[in-house]
């Protein structure tokens, strides 16, 4: 049962962010310049199929830009909406984070809290689980395996995917807690925790189960709870674990030769680390509210995230030259969520095929907004 404290938080937490919900609606459009190079750039990529289609958001105090450029659908021909739904792939990291922190500020539990402390079973077959603490895996320091790398995970969706034409389907299937007893436990560490950054998808699972085990509650349920619900994010939702949302785009490979459509394909062992589907306006304003400090109870908490632990990487958060946010990349999808603050500004960019990365184009859109803030 929940107490009546937390509660409270939460009706203060969605009264204070009425406003912060549509604070950007009916903005003014860049200068056409910028307009023009933003469009060019973007059907530069389309017209030559890397990817087949493109969203890109820039969203700045009284000004906005939502462009799209090719295809959500390859066989159809179908143009690509500039608020379509995508895989967002590990942008959901950051979102799992801000669960944690917040948690964290309800002194649920401590960022010092070790593996042991939450899930002492799985904690057991971990090496250096007794050790391993709530910030390590935050910050990818903790040395834990990443199960999603191994053959053993990979050959496992390919036994239960079918292809029919050019769509390949992989069911929902296995969750995260029996996919980390199957092919984390048992597993030598990958370092000694603290001793290096390495990126692993298995410290975001396990921070998952920790919320459930917080909680009480399913992690999909208290990220509606704390996030989505609160900020009006109607078109994000956690895929395998919730009733999907019309509208995802179809999302390409290449494999064996083909192109093939990967939109059908479900990874429910990862949630809480690549799950979630999303669109371009709810990034905005998720970004927005996390990156203002609206989502925490106070400025030391978001400081906290923000700040690199090592190399460029803070807790649950990507440092790219004064810009936090998340890069993501999965099968048929490659997305990313920047915050800007010097200028207060959002930029999200998503990609409906793999033989591109958002994290090039999102430096390029950068580049053209900078000659755009110099110049004005």
């Amino acid at each position: 049962m929940k107490s009546l404290a937390h509660s409270l938080m939460v009706l203060a937490l969605a009264s204070a962010l009425v406003g912060a919900v549509h604070a950007q609606e009916g903005l003014e459009p860049y200068s056409p310049e910028t307009v023009q190079d933003l469009q060019t750039m973007m059907d530069g990529y389309t017209q030559r199929g890397t990817p087949p289609g493109l969203v890109v958001w820039v969203d700045g105090p009284g000004q906005q830009f939502a462009g799209a450029s090719g295809y959500s659908n390859l066989s159809a021909q179908t143009p690509m909406p500039p608020n379509a739904l995508f895989r967002i792939a590990s942008v959901s990291k950051v979102f799992t984070a801000t669960l944690i922190l917040q948690l964290a500020e309800d002194k649920a539990l401590s960022l010092d809290d070790t593996l042991a402390d939450w899930l002492p079973d799985l904690a057991a077959g971990i090496a250096n689980g007794e050790t391993i603490t709530i910030r390590q895996m935050l910050s990818h320091t903790s040395g834990i395996y990443d199960f999603t790398q191994s053959i053993e995970y990979g050959d496992a969706l390919l036994a239960t995917m079918t292809i029919e034409g050019d769509l390949a389907h992989v069911p929902c299937g296995i969750q995260p807690l029996e996919a980390i007893t199957r092919y984390v436990v048992g597993q030598d560490a990958q370092f000694v925790p603290g001793a290096r950054f390495e990126y692993s998808n298995t410290n975001f699972e396990l921070l998952g189960l920790i919320i459930e085990a917080t909680t009480g509650d399913s992690y999909v349920d208290v990220l509606h709870e704390r996030i989505l619900d609160p900020l009006d994010m109607t078109h994000t939702y956690l895929d395998c674990y919730e009733d999907p949302i019309d509208g995802l785009v179809h999302g390409y490979t290449s494999y064996e030769g083909q192109t093939l459509d990967l939109s059908d394909l479900h990874e429910s062992a990862a949630p809480a680390s690549i799950g979630l589907n999303s669109n371009a306006p709810d990034l905005v304003t998720f970004a927005r509210a996390l990156f203002t400090g609206q989502l925490f109870a106070g400025p030391a908490t978001l400081d906290m995230m923000i700040t690199p632990v090592m190399g460029d990487y803070g807790l649950g958060v990507a440092i790219m030259d004064g810009t936090y946010g998340h890069f993501g990349f999965t099968g048929g999808f490659s997305g990313m969520m920047q915050y800007v603050p010097e200028t207060d500004t959002v930029i999200v960019v998503l990609l409906n095929g793999d033989n591109e990365s958002a994290m090039t184009i999102y430096n390029q859109v950068l580049s053209v907004m900078r000659d755009e803030w110099s110049s004005g």
